[in-house]
Order: structure tokens, then sequence, then C-alpha cells
């Protein structure tokens, strides 16, 4: 007698986004920052995390040059490195989990690190979860204090010696500082037209 073929169960429907429909107002500090470094943007809820490290690189001004990661308590979401595995340390691969993974109402607070040699980290927090009609096309920063930093500037500490050299004509690294940060570099300046138009260019 032929046996019977079992029937495989049905799949379960992935749960959905309990941000869907919304939007999320974050704010993003550069931790230890002096004076602080922080951006306001709002972001579609659903946003994965990908997408969302993207976003994070253009509101700071970062140049996505070294790896990062997304902190929530003990539980790391990152890209897998494939070269170094994760250095021992336990994580989820980003790719599979979106901003409600981090924080899906208001209060909510999470980490963003970039660089782990400068390791600058930046302390979020959800400020505002809004139903929306239409999912926004795109984030869109609403406003901000300080350049960030450049990249391999050595970290926070780093930066702020750099930027004394820089402010002192008569210090002995002002020449050089100003090749490094270029003549026109201002910390005090925040250019919100400009991040927007980058942020115009990252699908979300």
């Amino acid at each position: 007698m032929k046996k019977p073929r079992s029937t495989p169960p049905p799949r379960r429907a992935a749960p959905a986004d309990p941000l869907a429909g919304k939007t999320v107002q974050l704010k993003i500090t550069l931790r230890s920052s002096a004076p602080s470094i922080w951006r306001r943007v709002v972001v579609p809820g659903d946003i994965g995390l990908p997408a969302l490290h993207d976003v994070f690189q253009a509101v700071m001004g970062w140049e996505d040059s070294h790896l990062h990661l997304f902190a929530k308590g003990r539980t790391i979401y990152r890209e897998p490195d494939f070269e170094r595995g994760f250095d021992g340390e336990e994580a989820l691969d980003e790719a599979d989990f979106s901003l409600a993974a981090l924080g899906s109402r208001a209060g909510a607070t999470f980490v963003y690190e970039y660089d782990f040699g400068d390791c600058w980290l930046h302390d979020v927090k959800v400020e505002k979860v809004e139903p929306v009609a239409q999912r926004p096309a795109r984030a869109v920063c609403l406003e901000g204090v300080c350049a960030v930093p450049p990249d391999d500037t050595g970290g926070v500490w780093g930066y702020a010696t750099k930027v004394a050299a820089l402010a002192d004509p008569q210090h002995p690294d002002y020449e050089e500082m100003r090749a490094w940060f270029g003549a026109d570099f201002d910390p005090t300046r925040f250019e919100l037209a400009k991040v927007n138009r980058l942020l115009g260019k990252i699908r979300v």
C-alpha cells in the first residue's frame, strides 16, 4: 500500500511591522561631543536597518568608509563581516530587521556606532511616532547643530584636540590642521539644505 504523502504545515505569515503606516522622528546625538552635535530626522516607520544606516550617514556627514552596528541593550545588529566574522560578538544580520527592532514607541533609545577604531557612538532617541496617510518616499532632516568630525579624526577627543589647534593660528599644528580639515571647515556649521539633498538620493 502506498504511504500517503504528508501535507506540509501551512506557512505562517510574517508579522506585520508595528511601525508600518507611521513616521518616526529620531534625534541622533554624537556621544560626548562638546558642544553637542546632533540631528533631528523623520523616517518611514518601517524603514529597514540598512536604509536607516544610509540615512544616518547622510544626516551626520560620515563617508561610510568603516564598519557600523546598531545596539539595543545587549543585542547587536550589523552587516555580516564575512572576512573577519563577528570578532567574537554575537550579532544579528541587520538586513533582517527594521527600525521596530530598536524602538517602536516614543521615548525608546538605542545606539548607532560607526568606525570601531574611532568609536563614534551616537545616542538615538525616538521622539515621535505618528500615523501617516501615505508612506514617505524619503527621509527628511528637520534640524541639526554643528558639523560632524571628518572621518579618521581620532574619535571625539582626537577631534577636540585638532579643532583647538585649528582655532589658534599660533599653535604649532595650525597649518597641518588647516590642510587636514580644509580652509573652509567650520565646526559650528550645519548645512540643512545639503543634508536633505543627500537624503533625497536615498531609497528608504
